[in-house]
């Protein structure tokens, strides 16, 4: 339970208005990847490989 004696005041709503100002003007920015044929071959390659590698080797492990 607090007992302070403290008289807590509200805050100025121009810092509020100020705040809402700053991230309104702010752009967001998307980073767009292009993805191709090539990427996906070897995106589904790399995930094959773990897939077998985590079939051969968890067995020794249990």
């Amino acid at each position: 339970m607090n007992t302070s004696t403290e008289i807590l005041t509200q805050r100025k709503p121009e810092s509020a208005t100020a705040s809402q100002k700053s991230t309104s003007s702010q752009k967001s920015v998307m980073v767009v990847v292009p993805w191709d044929k090539q990427k996906s071959y070897t995106f589904l390659v790399f995930s094959l490989c773990f897939i077998i590698w985590a079939c051969v080797y968890f067995p020794f492990v249990l």
